[in-house]
């Protein structure tokens, strides 16, 4: 390590092939969450909203409360796979595990856990459930079962902007409730709305992704940032809470390990190969792909990589 650390990164021989191959594996691993609530809740446009999708294969949105979405329809966004799934009637729920909507969701988990015991990329690795203005005992009960199949839950409360404060408390309230009666345990609740001049207050994207985020297990959290939509913000937040800071980690390992201080734009051969994996990391998130490590290998040769 120290004798590599006082060389010179060598920008022609570095191995730009694998380490593109290592970024790409990294990212290509998929991950299942379903979205699931009551009808015209707005589960399809939180998908839209949050996911990159090809214009002909995003979810489909209601109107007016009618369901469109029958049963359960999966959509592909890079390495994630939405389940979204058809919303119950508030009349018809007073039967939770009677109703379709509960043996739906339970049922998916369990045949994809039975059917593919030791694939864990065919598992279902979170649930985001939406509620718009009640938190319902089908709720708290299929909450409950999910998380007594170790799958981590959130809530998210939709269409905010048709709650004033105390509506939205209420249902914060219920949900920790049924937390102290050990019905459910420590839920987060977060709020959400499409419509974004409510400001980031209620509508809370990006405590969302961080949550999915955080409460995925390590060999996946790769996979998630590149299926985000393309939002500069949205993206730029997430990089520097979540992506930026694993490399700057690896660099002060060796530094750390070394008693080598590094100087801006160091060219030494550990740090440089770290900062160049951090760019085609950064760049196959923005889906930059064709002349990734073209890209990538002018900017180490100029030597702005570390910028």
């Amino acid at each position: 390590m120290n004798e590599n650390i006082n060389k010179k990164f060598d920008v022609k021989n570095f191995d730009y092939d694998k380490c593109y191959e290592e970024v790409k594996e990294n990212a290509s691993k998929n991950i299942n969450i379903i979205v699931c609530g009551a009808t015209g809740v707005g589960k399809s446009s939180l998908i839209n909203d949050f996911f990159e999708f090809d214009k002909d294969r995003a979810a489909p949105v209601g109107s007016s409360g009618k369901p469109q979405t029958r049963g359960i329809h999966e959509y592909h966004s890079k390495s994630i796979t939405l389940f979204d799934t058809e919303g119950y009637e508030v009349e018809s729920s007073s039967t939770p595990e009677n109703s379709a909507f509960y043996k739906n969701i339970i049922d998916l988990i369990d045949e994809r856990k039975n059917n593919y015991p030791a694939d864990l990329g065919m598992h279902i690795h979170e649930v985001w459930y939406c509620i718009n203005n009640r938190f319902m005992d089908i709720d708290e009960k299929l909450i409950k079962d999910i998380q007594a199949r170790n799958i981590p839950v959130c809530v998210i409360i939709t269409k905010v902007d048709n709650l004033d404060e105390n509506e939205v408390a209420q249902i914060k309230d219920a949900v920790g409730d049924a937390g102290k009666r050990n019905r459910i345990n420590g839920v987060e609740v977060f709020t959400y709305s499409t419509n974004s001049d409510l400001g980031d207050e209620y509508v809370q994207k990006s405590e969302i992704n961080s949550w999915a985020h955080h409460n995925l297990d390590d060999y996946l959290r790769e996979s998630f940032i590149p299926s985000l939509k393309k939002a500069q913000g949205q993206m730029a937040e997430m990089m520097i809470k979540h992506k930026i800071p694993k490399y700057a980690a690896l660099a002060a390992g060796i530094v750390t390990a070394t008693s080598f201080v590094p100087v801006p734009l160091s060219d030494s051969v550990p740090l440089m190969g770290i900062q160049v994996k951090m760019a085609m990391d950064i760049l196959s998130c923005y889906g930059i792909d064709n002349d990734m490590k073209g890209v990538v290998k002018n900017l180490a040769g100029a030597g702005f990589v570390s910028i």
